[in-house]
């Protein structure tokens, strides 16, 4: 799966989450940005719905890093942590 169609369905789940529709020039910025108007509990939604959707876990050093949270970089790990999960089979 190519990171277009990543960022595309962590769209959907944060849409699903909050029932808001985006727009899809978002991907570089904070999901704490004013332009997502996130609550704390949608981001613990996005983690679970992330977690469900891609079958990964993030590590809490990610989770605890500011930076992590935008769609390019919370795909960059998905692609990331599936290639490593990929290659030890």
């Amino acid at each position: 799966m190519d990171k277009r169609s990543i960022i595309e369905i962590i769209y959907n789940i944060i849409e699903e989450i909050t029932e808001k529709k985006y727009s899809r020039k978002l991907d570089d910025d904070s999901l704490f940005s004013r332009d997502w108007d996130l609550e704390a509990r949608d981001i613990v939604y996005l983690l679970i719905g992330v977690k469900e959707e891609f079958g990964i876990r993030f590590s809490s050093e990610k989770i605890n890093s500011f930076e992590f949270f935008t769609l390019s970089s919370i795909t960059d790990e998905i692609i990331r942590i599936s290639n490593i999960e990929h290659n030890e089979r």
